[in-house]
């Protein structure tokens, strides 16, 4: 019976450690595809080229004042026509 015992704890101690390394290696994996994700490309830049001469055809929407700072919700034309919300704070 004592074998018995002693065979299962050591099968215990090896699954025990393969799932830790399974774990590991998982982990690792995930953080690989993370960090190559972020690595930026030659195509990139074409996401921040647009016409300068084009208006943005802002559009204010409302102002708030709260504690001492104005919020202004606007929107205006993006680089593709879309209409972009966005709000601008100042002091």
């Amino acid at each position: 019976m004592l074998n018995v015992t002693q065979d299962f704890q050591r099968l215990r101690r090896r699954l025990s450690t393969f799932v830790a390394g399974l774990a590991v290696l998982i982990g690792l994996h995930a953080f690989a595809r993370v960090a190559l994700a972020q690595t930026p490309g030659s195509g990139d830049t074409a996401h921040f080229t647009y016409d300068t001469g084009t208006p943005l055809d802002v559009k204010q929407v409302s102002v708030k004042v709260q504690d001492g700072v104005t919020v202004q919700d606007i929107t205006y034309t993006g680089a593709n026509g879309d209409t972009v919300p966005a709000f601008l704070r100042s002091l």
